[in-house]
Formats: C-alpha cells, structure tokens, sequence
C-alpha cells in the first residue's frame, strides 16, 4: 500500500498536475492500492483566507471569487479538455455561498476561516480526480474529514489518533484494496459533529504521515 502526497507548488497549474496524473497513473497495480493527499493549489489557501476576512467585514469579494472560479476551471480544461466540470463547479458553488454568508453574518471567526481554507484541498482533489476519471482511470474520490478526527482549536486542531486510526481503518482501507486511486485532502479535519477544521499551515505533510499510519501503508513518498 503507497501514499503520495503533493504539495502546492506541484499541483499549481494544469502542467504540474498533469505530471502528478501521470506519476499516480503509474502505480495501477500497486499490492493494497494507492492514496494520493494533496494540497490546494499554489496560492489559494492565503486567497481564501483573505477572502474569509474581508467577508467578515462586508468587502466586494465578488472579483476575487471570480478570477478563485477562472483559475481552477481553466486548470481542469487544460489539463483534461474531455472532463466533465459538474464536481469542479458544485465545490465553487458552495464556496461562493459560504462566503456570501459570512458577508451576510458580518463576522469571520476563526471557525469560518478553517472552513473557508478547506475550499483549497478540496478544489485540487476535484480537478485530479476529474481529469483521471476523463481518462478511463479508475479513481475515488474520498472527503478526508470522514476520518481525520479533530479536537476544535480552529486553525490548528489537534488529532485524535486513536478515533482517526480507527476511521481510517474503517473507510479508507477498504477503498485502497480495491484497485482504485483513491483522491484526498491533506491539512483538513473535522470534529466529531462535522465541524471543518484545519492541522495549521504545513498539515498536508502531517496528514499523510497520519493517513499512512492509519491505513497501515508500506510506504510514503
């Protein structure tokens, strides 16, 4: 069992991850499958949180938003002209929402922020998966906060890793043995009532540490 994790420089525009496609696209047969975590594109997690905070304060976000919109839809067109972009623009949809209310609510508290930044990992995993499944790839695409369990200090949460082994154990597991890529997010959690947090700038790494202990994986690259 291998887990890959790419972090943002790597999967910043459609060149980078056509190279991540091909790099995890060359590992179909590997004993226990394939995890791939990744992190938000180049960039995007500052912008989102940028985004979030000027919400909070009733700023026009709607440029912002927009060019957030062009950049990830444009990458998914370059990278996989075939692919269907229903995934790409229903994560789009719920982050233009989301931020949206907190123009609403008038406030962004450091909860709002965690949930705000998980639009990032997210988007990335939806373009990948997007692209392999345009290819005939057999892929899944897997919400890591169904397993990476967290405490609610936003912004950077602590892991349950007793609680996570067990989930990993669990969902994750089985859908490694069979035969798909399986797609996820590094740096994002939740709490056991579904709250979106986040391990802190750098969490991608961590969590594929997590991840690959959680799995029981041979190896991480």
């Amino acid at each position: 069992m291998l887990v890959m994790k790419f972090g943002g420089t790597s999967v910043q525009d459609a060149s980078a991850l056509r190279k991540v496609a091909s790099i995890v696209s060359s590992h179909p047969a590997e004993p226990g499958g394939v995890l791939v975590v990744m992190s938000a594109t180049s960039g995007t997690t500052n912008l989102l949180l940028s985004l979030a905070e000027r919400a909070g304060r009733g700023d026009d976000i709607d440029a912002e938003l927009a060019g957030l919109a062009t950049r990830h839809t444009e990458i998914l067109a370059e990278l996989a002209p075939s692919a269907s972009h229903v995934d790409l623009i229903h994560v789009l949809n719920e982050c233009k929402a989301y931020a949206r209310a907190l123009q609403v609510l008038g406030e962004c508290t450091a909860q709002s922020l965690d949930h705000m930044a998980s639009f990032g990992e997210r988007l990335s995993t939806t373009i990948l998966y997007s692209a392999l499944r345009s290819e005939n790839t057999a892929a899944i695409y897997f919400d890591v906060r169904n397993v990476m369990r967290t405490n609610d200090i936003f912004c950077s949460a602590t892991v349950n890793m007793h609680d996570t082994r067990i989930l990993c154990q669990q969902q994750l597991a089985p859908l490694c043995a069979t035969d798909s890529i399986v797609i996820t997010q590094g740096f994002i959690g939740s709490t056991a009532d579904d709250r979106t947090t986040t391990l802190g700038r750098g969490g991608s790494d961590y969590t594929a540490a997590i991840l690959a202990e959680g799995i029981g994986a041979d190896t991480l690259e």
